[in-house]
Formats: structure tokens, sequence, C-alpha cells
């Protein structure tokens, strides 16, 4: 019994005191000295039994480290086990001495085991609290820096918050001479050896070209733009002829230019791959773009679109943008000027562990760093992450964001039903460290991030489209009014570039690519121009530009013809063109005394006003057949 007893105590630790070790020893003695028969004993076999049972039960209590916070009820179970013990002695004097040893030795296991769970108890209860103390103080870290609905002042990254005296260093050119600073003379001789290398490889032999009729090319180009035909070929037809096509082309001329025309080195890059045969024109641009313009302090960075249907293993597909299909531009702006692009070639491994819009904003921005920029962009490219790091080069952000990124308010902070509640003109502001967080209910909600401006900064208004279809007046916090003005200058460039598109639809995977970067040129050549002459508009320049270019090809043989049936005479380019006049005056051709029509075009060589396209047209091939 006693060597069974020693082996529970080690296996469960048994007791916590000496006072529990002496009950043990005395509830021996007891059930050995139950055959002497001693009627005097007031316990039955029965009451000890149940005194076992719940010193077991006791024992086992030990085990659990909730027990002993409780010391009350310790003790008392301690008091009451010392009396049943206490009694136990009395009865059994006789056998005393023979359990002296035995005991000592239980008392020596006993304590032993003992002091090991005292140990275990004592390490555990300090890496417990050690725990408790950890988790407090992340606790308060967390709730530091969570978001809150108390806005306070921010440290903004830039210094001013106001607008950067933009200019250029392209005053008083002409408009041949702002495209020629994007596409010099120097590229154009690039391109003519390209274009007759190429030429000898299709055809085996050369067209000989010159820089010249390159630029009356594009002047071609930009005309079809203008006034545009469904199928080439009718520009020399003779009932859609063109007098300002004709004269600087022949039918077969122009087909023979456009299926050689090559801005890449035919021997060295691939001509059916787009990314290759645009890389060097556009690492050209990259480089001439920002040397002509210095940046207000607005700057813009979003994706466009090539438009493209055909087969290419870089064409793209976004719904939201207007023109679905096609290749997908990154460019950056400002007041819709482009500064930096680069052709989206596919997916790839990115070097940041915040991802790769993240490293590709972070690479845009290389060279604008410390000049007080503000960068606005939408929700594909926007983070906290994002903002806190470019707030290390100086440049603050002002970006549509969406609320599952990494590091923006919790759920239960921002949830749905939240949102569903909030009415038309309805703002939430939050803020965590020096970034804001303003939520604006307008048909939809805007979520925008920003740290330009202080959360404090006075509500502005801006004007929306009301219930009735009518514009209202609706008051925003300054940093929407921020967004919806400046975060549109890669919009304003799509738009300009797919009013009068240069390019023709083509099978041919790179002809579109190459177009649209030559219409790209011609509208940052607008954008300089404008900043001195303000109220030219966007189709004034580019018939000013065409009729230039056109000039510049001089050439002494007589104009092309309009059909290979007829061999009739029409005026050169350079003599007949139309150009804008100072007044307002009848059209010599579709003008009636029934029908008054008033034009501001008018006929260099002629000096008579007519109608841009067909009535200027009409009117030269009348003069043809006489």
């Amino acid at each position: 019994m006693i060597r069974s007893t020693t082996t529970m105590s080690k296996q469960q630790p048994l007791t916590k005191s000496n006072n529990d070790i002496s009950l043990h020893s005395s509830s021996h003695s007891s059930t050995s000295s139950s055959s002497s028969t001693n009627i005097n004993n007031p316990y039955s076999m029965r009451e000890r039994r149940h005194t076992m049972a719940l010193f077991e039960s006791l024992s086992q209590s030990y085990e659990s480290f909730d027990y002993y916070e409780n010391e009350n009820d310790e003790n008392d179970e301690l008091e009451r086990n010392q009396q049943l013990s206490d009694d136990d002695d009395n009865n059994d004097n006789n056998d005393n001495n023979q359990e002296d040893e035995s005991n000592d030795n239980i008392d020596i296991e006993v304590d032993d085991s003992t002091s090991s769970s005292k140990n275990e108890i004592n390490n555990s209860s300090s890496r417990s609290n050690a725990n408790t103390n950890i988790s407090k103080k992340k606790k308060i870290e967390n709730k530091d820096n969570e978001w809150s609905t108390d806005v306070n002042n921010i440290n903004i990254p830039i210094s001013s918050y106001a607008y950067a005296n933009y200019h250029t260093h392209t005053e008083s050119l002409s408009s041949c001479q702002l495209l020629q600073c994007f596409i010099s003379k120097f590229i154009t001789k690039r391109w003519v050896s390209y274009t007759n290398k190429y030429s000898i490889i299709k055809t085996g032999s050369s067209i000989n070209t010159t820089v010249n009729e390159l630029y009356a090319f594009i002047s071609v180009h930009i005309y079809m733009g203008i006034s545009y035909l469904p199928r080439i070929d009718m520009y020399w037809s003779q009932n859609f002829h063109h007098p300002f096509v004709t004269s600087l082309f022949t039918r077969d001329r122009y087909q023979l230019l456009s299926s050689c025309f090559c801005i890449t080195n035919p021997n060295e890059n691939e001509i059916d791959d787009p990314a290759s045969h645009t890389i060097e024109f556009i690492n050209h641009l990259n480089v001439v773009f920002p040397q002509h313009y210095i940046p207000s302090q607005y700057l813009t960075f979003d994706e466009t679109m090539c438009a493209y249907k055909g087969r290419s293993n870089i064409r793209q597909y976004i719904p939201s943008k207007p023109h679905k299909w096609g290749y997908k531009i990154w460019c950056l702006a400002s007041n819709s000027y482009l500064l930096k692009l680069r052709l989206y070639e596919g997916a790839t491994d990115s070097d940041s562990e915040y991802g790769k819009t993240y490293s590709l904003i972070v690479d845009f921005m290389k060279g604008y760093e410390n000049k007080n920029h503000i960068l606005f962009i939408d929700n594909f490219f926007t983070s906290p992450s994002l903002i806190h790091y470019l707030a290390t080069m100086n440049i603050a952000v002002c970006g549509s964001v969406r609320l599952n990124r990494k590091g923006m308010p919790p759920s239960f902070q921002i949830n749905k039903q939240k949102l569903k509640q909030m009415k038309r003109g309805e703002t939430l502001h939050f803020q965590k460290d020096d970034v804001c967080l303003v939520l604006w209910k307008d048909q939809n909600i805007l979520k925008l991030l920003y740290n330009h401006i202080q959360p404090s900064t006075k509500y502005n208004t801006l004007k929306r489209w009301g219930d009735n279809n009518e514009k209202v007046e609706m008051s925003v916090h300054q940093a929407i009014k921020d967004y919806f003005v400046n975060a549109r200058s890669v919009d304003v460039l799509g738009q300009l570039h797919y009013s009068y598109p240069v390019n023709r639809k083509t099978v041919n995977a790179t002809s579109s690519l190459v177009w649209w970067l030559i219409d790209i040129c011609i509208v940052n050549a607008f954008t300089l121009y404008k900043t001195e002459n303000k109220t030219l508009t966007h189709l004034d320049f580019r018939i000013m530009l065409m009729n230039g270019l056109a000039a510049m090809f001089l050439s002494d043989r007589s104009a092309s013809q309009a059909s290979s049936a007829s061999n009739q005479r029409i005026p050169l380019a350079k003599d007949h063109y139309s150009d804008i006049s100072c007044d307002s005056r009848r059209c010599s051709e579709c003008s009636t005394p029934e029908r008054r029509k008033r034009t501001t075009y008018i006929c260099v060589d002629c000096n008579i006003h007519l109608c841009l396209g067909k009535c200027f047209a009409a009117y030269h091939s009348k003069l043809s057949t006489r």
C-alpha cells in the first residue's frame, strides 16, 4: 500500500503543504491498524473511504492553475483535512513507531514532487503574466495606430500647396517647329534609312524616300484624320478625290510608303512585334518630352489604350475604357502634357513586397522627388504603404482607393451597411498617422486617400448632375475637388487623340501603335502651342500643322493624277491649302441666297472662303477641268 501510494504521488502532485503529507501518512496507519479491531474509533471504513475519495479529488484540483488563485477555499480544505488526520493519529498511537520510517521515505518523495509542482506552476504563471503584458502592449500600440474618426493636423510632405508656374522652352515657335522638337530631322533621317532598308527586304528595291516626303506623309495622315473616308482609295477616286491628298502623293506611292514605313532597324528588330518595333522611339520620347516642358505641381498617373482589335500577344481588354481592346500604355502627365510613357508587355515579377503597381509608381516618379509635386492616381494604384513611401520623397498623393487594400480600416469600422445608409453629399472622415481617408456619397461612394492638405481644410463646392438632369452645387471636401479637377490629364490626352486620329484601321500589329505615338507628339505640340495662344482650338492647330508640313515637301514635279483614267492637273498643295481667316464670310461653293452658310476657312492661293472638306475639293476640282 505504501509503495503504490508513493508512485501515485510522483505521477500526480497531491499536496501543496506538509499538512497534506501528514494526512496521507495518517490515513495509511489507520488502514494498517484496522486489523486490530479498534472499537473506540469514531470513523467507520465507509467514512474513511469517503475521506480518501475527497483527498484524491482535492489533489487533482491542485493540477489546475486556477485553483491556486482561490486561496480561501484552499485553506478551508486544508484545515478540515488536518482535523481528520489529528483524530486518526490519536486512535493509532500504537502503530506510529512502525510507520515512522516508511512515512519519512514518503515525506521525502512527496516533498520532491511538491517542489517540482510548485516550480512548474510558478513558471507557467510567470509565462502567462509575460504573455499578458505583451498582448496588452500590442493592444495599446495597435490602438494608437488604428484608423480614427477624430482627425487632427498631419505632416504634409510638401512645402506649399499652390500651383507651380509651369512653363516651356518653346516660346514663339511655329506648329511645325514644335512637332520637330519631338520628331526632329535627325530622327526622321533614321526613319528614312530604316524605311529604305525595309523596302529592299520586302520588294527587292529601295523606294528612295526623303525626310520631306515623310513629313508630307504625316501631313496626309493628319488630313485623313480630319476628313475621314471609309477606304483609302476613295481619296483618289473621281467622285471623292481630295486635292490636298492627290497633290502630294499618287495612290500607288502612298500605298507603297504605308507598307514600307518603318521606325526601327529591320535588320536588328522584329518588324511584326509591336514592343521591339517601338522601343527605340518610346525611349526617345521619354527623353525629349520632359526637356521641353516644366510641369506644374500636379502630376497624374494612369493607363490609356491604343485601340487595336487584331492579333497580338500584348493586346489587352479593359471593359471600363472607351476603346476596350488594344495596347495598354502607362502614362505620367501634367496639364494634358505627356511626360513619360511605357508600353505594357504583360505581367512580370515584382521586386517589391508591396506589389507590381507599387514598384511601377516608384519607378515613374524618379526624377520628380523633392519638387513639391502632388500625384493623382486611381484605385488601381493607391495604397497606404505607397503614400508613406512617396512622402519620404517629398511627394504628396491624392487618389481613390479600394477598401480591401492592406492597411485600410477594418470592416467593423466601414461596413456595407454603414455605406448603404449614407445619403448623397454625406462625408465620412478617418485618419491614421499622416494619412487621411474621406468617403463622399455622390451617385456612388468615392473613397479617397490623401496627404496633400490638412483634413480641417474648408469645404468647397462642386457642380454635379442632380435628379432633374440639372447641375447643382454640392458641398465637398477640398481633397475631393482637387481629385476631380486634376486627376484627368491622361484622360484628356486620350480625348484629344481620338478627336482626329491619324491612324487607319489595319491588321498590322505595329502600325496602330506607331501612329498612336506620332499622334501623341502632335497632341503635346498642341499643348505647348496653347500656352502662348490660348484661343486656338485643337482643330485649327492640326490644320495649321498639316499645311506647314505639306509646304515643306518641295517638289518640281507636277501634281499626281486623281485617277488613272483622267489626266487632269490638280494644283499643288504648297499653293492651294486652307487657312483660317480673321473674319467669317459666305462659302463660295455651298452658300446660296436661300440658305446662307458662313465659314472662317479660306484658300490661300484663291483668296476665297470655302468650307473645309467637300466644298474645298469641289471648287478646286472645277478649276482643274478648265
